[in-house]
């Protein structure tokens, strides 16, 4: 038997908790830098859906071209499902997934630096978007601290 499990006639031990007393918290099997990067890239993740309703056309350089604004919005469905999930289960495994999916999300706005004719305040938008999917990687990434003792 284990200690406050149930005695020999099926019925509790005293002091001992149902299962679902004491339970924690959504999230609390994720780290802190976890949880801010969960925040993070759920708000990109909002971005990326959003970009899909920019004014504007894509042979003036006003707006990225379809293919990107399209793969974006995927990342952006593959990101919010795996913060959900990941808050709802306390599964590093499922930021990491999120993570991939931000990475891959600043890929698709790299070409926008980098092409003549783009508009620079879009260049400007690619690189803070770059930047900030960069810290939502590095925040889900970010291996668990240790405890100090001393």
């Amino acid at each position: 038997m284990t200690p406050g499990g149930p005695s020999r006639g099926g019925q509790p031990r005293a002091g001992s908790r149902p299962p679902s007393e004491g339970a924690s918290p959504a999230g609390a099997g994720l780290t802190g830098r976890t949880r801010a990067g969960l925040v993070l890239a759920a708000v990109l993740g909002v971005g990326d859906l959003l970009v899909l309703g920019l004014p504007g056309s894509s042979a003036d350089g006003a707006k990225p071209p379809t293919s990107v604004l399209v793969f974006g919005a995927l990342m952006g469905v593959v990101t919010l499902a795996c913060v959900v999930v990941a808050r709802a289960s306390r599964s590093p495994a499922t930021a990491r997934v999120a993570a991939a999916s931000r990475a891959l999300s600043a890929l698709g706005a790299l070409p926008g630096l980098f092409t003549a004719g783009v508009q620079p305040m879009l260049v400007a938008l690619a690189a803070a978007w770059v930047l900030l999917n960069l810290s939502a990687v590095c925040l889900l990434m970010a291996p668990p601290g240790r405890s100090r003792t001393s």
